[in-house]
């Protein structure tokens, strides 16, 4: 910590871009994951995929809509990650612990709440069609959610949260 507190507080990144940051990490890692999947195990284009998370709001005609859907499904993607990112940072304001320790257990909790949420609350609610059951997808699933997607968004958290104490104290000095 010396070290931080001889840096000028514009140099302990912002929390808001860590969470941008974390959004576009994370979201991409989904990304990356999904189409990867489907890709090498199934043939289906990654173009596809993208229509696939448009059609949460587009129904089966996101099939239809080519390039505008991909750019939809895009926006949404990322919408999706960062209130992921968003909810976790927010949330860990009322609960310290989620950021003071044990990043990796609360980290894969978030994960499978996330994979949860995800499957069993925001999909049946969207017009998307129900999600595959091929038990290599599901148990993959479940794993990229447990340990890529909640671990990072617990430390994106800790990191902004750490930022912005770290500016406070150097603000108030």
């Amino acid at each position: 910590m010396p070290i931080l507190s001889r840096l000028p507080a514009t140099a302990a990144p912002r929390p808001a871009m860590l969470l941008i940051g974390g959004t576009v990490f994370v979201g991409t890692l989904d990304l990356v994951f999904a189409c990867g999947y489907w890709r090498l195990l199934h043939g289906v284009p990654p173009t596809r995929i993208i229509q696939v998370i448009a059609s949460g709001v587009l129904g089966r005609r996101s099939f239809d809509e080519g390039g505008a859907s991909v750019l939809l499904g895009l926006f949404l993607q990322y919408a999706i990650s960062f209130v992921m990112v968003w909810a976790y940072y927010a949330v860990s304001g009322w609960v310290p612990a989620l950021i003071r320790r044990g990043i990796w257990i609360y980290g894969v909790l978030y994960g499978l709440w996330l994979y949860v949420a995800m499957n069993d609350i925001v999909v049946p609610l969207s017009a998307a069609m129900k999600g595959s059951t091929i038990a290599s997808w599901v148990v993959g699933s479940i794993l990229e959610s447990a340990l890529l997607i909640g671990p990072p968004i617990a430390w994106i958290a800790r990191r902004a949260r750490a930022g912005s104490m770290e500016r406070d104290v150097q603000q108030t000095a």
